[in-house]
């Protein structure tokens, strides 16, 4: 389930628009394209916390039990009340469990040569292992976001991570994860929107961040396989673990990104 310590904030629509180039291209505000367009498209938010993925409603109405006492639904209510209110909300990631994923997450499961989907369902639930979904996002398994997205699962009263583990996963389900992390390449133009001093003293993206931004811990964004845009802090040591060439000779993960991981056109790993 997700917590509010960590993965509630507020709508961050500067951030939407770094994550939505169509949408700032356009010049539409983020926050009435998000309420008329974005939310029915399943588009992602980023919040003041730095979490990044879709709004949650069962999460919303956990965080504020007035708004479920009313029996008001959440999206509605969030729209209508609590965005003015500034009502801190909940985002979560849906998708396919990624196999190839778990194992960059876990390098000794991929040592062991074990399948990544075996692993989780014998094993990783049981030592709440995060898990990688298609579209990049990394996270806790979320058994309330499980429920959200399987009505029959919650309606059954089963729980969420054992239905997944004994069921969901054979019939290829969705699930959802608490974001902590996203998996992707290094994204020049977003690196732009994100530092805008950068832009304008005309220096490329990827050159300034080896040179100057990562030592001053600057935010990036990265591009997933499937085009999403991610935003947060390069991880060194995530970086080192995902390739196994890197693990094998024992390299700083930060000091290969920048001479030529970056070049390479190597995936990483940001932290939200």
């Amino acid at each position: 389930m997700s917590t509010t310590a960590d993965k509630s904030g507020l709508f961050n629509g500067e951030m939407y628009h770094v994550l939505h180039k169509d949408v700032k291209a356009a010049g539409l505000d983020a926050w009435a394209h998000y309420t008329k367009h974005g939310y029915g498209e399943g588009r992602h938010i980023a919040l003041s916390s730095g979490a990044q993925g879709v709004f949650d409603a069962p999460a919303y109405l956990a965080l504020h039990p007035d708004v479920k006492n009313a029996g008001m639904q959440a999206w509605d209510h969030y729209v209508q009340h609590g965005y003015n209110e500034k009502r801190k909300i909940v985002v979560s990631g849906k998708g396919k469990f990624c196999p190839t994923g778990y194992h960059a997450a876990h390098a000794d499961v991929k040592k062991a040569n074990v399948e990544g989907l075996q692993h989780f369902k014998e094993h990783g639930h049981k030592e709440g292992r995060t898990v990688q979904l298609t579209n990049g996002l990394r996270g806790k398994f979320d058994a309330q976001g499980y429920h959200g997205l399987h009505a029959d699962v919650k309606n059954a009263g089963l729980d969420g991570l054992q239905h997944f583990v004994n069921h969901g996963a054979g019939e290829g389900r969705d699930i959802a994860v608490s974001p902590t992390a996203a998996v992707g390449k290094f994204n020049p133009e977003a690196y732009h929107a994100l530092h805008v001093d950068v832009k304008n003293a005309g220096q490329d993206g990827a050159t300034h961040f080896k040179n100057h931004g990562m030592g001053e811990q600057r935010k990036i964004a990265v591009t997933s396989p499937t085009g999403h845009v991610f935003i947060g802090t390069f991880d060194a040591e995530a970086y080192k673990q995902m390739h196994p060439d890197l693990v094998a000779a024992n390299v700083d993960g930060a000091s290969h990104f920048k001479n030529h991981g970056i070049a390479e056109g190597r995936a990483i790993v940001v932290r939200m």
